[in-house]
Formats: structure tokens, C-alpha cells, sequence
């Protein structure tokens, strides 16, 4: 049994001789720190040029999207401008046409009603559901495209990547279709 605690013994003694070994310096040359110095300031060198390269990149990136983004002012403002003018035009024929005075009704129609009285609802659902419907416009070519896309089972998230238009507009599109 002395034997296994002694060689246990001389096992700890040479792991802590080992342990001490590894963590006590060594003595550097100058030679080899001048070269650990040199590489250190060629790593930051080229991370310093890596830094200019992306800030030069991302510098014409905001000027390209500055541009788009006033030129796309620029057209929704002339839109507003072309809507202001048709809302004016519209608006002055609707103040010159005359007001139609309805035409008084038949004796046998039904007694008229008060003016005060509030008109029937069943009247007004009637009259909604006979009055003309503006004609429905056509698709327009990208709402085809996102369907169409995603009828062959991309992901919003890839339609979105692959036409360049925003995700919660696609998701819209396909909201809507149902």
C-alpha cells in the first residue's frame, strides 16, 4: 500500500513540476519580438483598410439610395400635384352642374314621409345594392408575379428578396388574394 501512495506522490509532484513549466515566461529575443510586433501592426493594417473599404462602400450605398429615394419623392409629389388639379377640375363641374329636383310622385304611391322621419334600413340596403359598382381594376403585373410565386411555394421572405419590394407588402398581396 506504501508503494501506491508513493508513486501517487511522485505523480502529483511531476504534474505540479509540468504545471509550473508551462506557466512560468520564458525569455523572448528581441528579434522575435520585433516580429510579433510586426505582425500585430500588419493585422491591424489590414483591418484598418478592411474599415476604410466597408465605409466606402456603405458611403456610395446611402448616396445611391439618397438619389432613389428623392427621385421617388420627387414623383409622388407630381402625383399630388396631377390629383390636386383632377379633384379641383372634378370638384368645380360637380359645383356647376344644376341639383336634380326629384320629380313629385303619383297619387297612388305611398303616403310621403316626414322629413324628420329616418328612412327605412331595408331601403337604403336596397338602394346600396342597385347602385352602379366602378369596374374592378386589372392585376397589376407585380401582384401577379407574388402570386404567382407564391403559388409554386416561396416564402414571403424569399419573394420579398427576389422582386425587391418590401415583406409586408407581399404578405398583403397574398392576404388579400385569400
Amino acid at each position: 500500500m506504501e508503494q501506491y501512495g508513493f508513486v501517487a506522490l511522485g505523480a502529483v509532484l511531476l504534474f505540479l513540476i509540468l504545471y509550473w513549466y508551462k506557466k512560468t515566461p520564458r525569455p523572448v529575443s528581441p528579434a522575435q519580438t520585433q516580429e510579433k510586433l510586426f505582425e500585430r501592426e500588419a493585422r491591424l493594417l489590414r483591418m484598418y483598410q478592411n474599415l476604410e473599404d466597408l465605409m466606402d462602400s456603405f458611403e456610395s450605398y446611402v448616396e445611391e439610395e439618397q438619389g432613389k429615394i428623392a427621385a421617388e419623392r420627387k414623383a409622388v409629389e407630381e402625383a399630388g400635384a396631377q390629383a390636386r388639379v383632377v379633384w379641383d377640375d372634378v370638384r368645380k363641374r360637380a359645383l356647376e352642374q344644376p341639383t336634380r329636383v326629384n320629380p313629385p310622385r303619383a297619387a297612388s304611391a305611398a303616403p310621403a314621409k316626414p322629413e324628420s322621419a329616418k328612412p327605412d334600413p331595408g331601403e337604403v340596403i336596397a338602394a346600396q345594392d342597385n347602385a352602379p359598382r366602378p369596374p374592378l381594376r386589372p392585376r397589376s403585373q407585380k401582384r401577379e408575379r407574388v402570386l404567382s410565386l407564391h403559388e409554386q411555394g416561396m416564402t414571403p421572405e424569399d419573394i420579398s428578396r427576389e422582386m425587391g419590394i418590401a415583406m409586408a407588402e407581399v404578405m398583403l398581396i397574398i392576404g388579400l388574394q385569400g
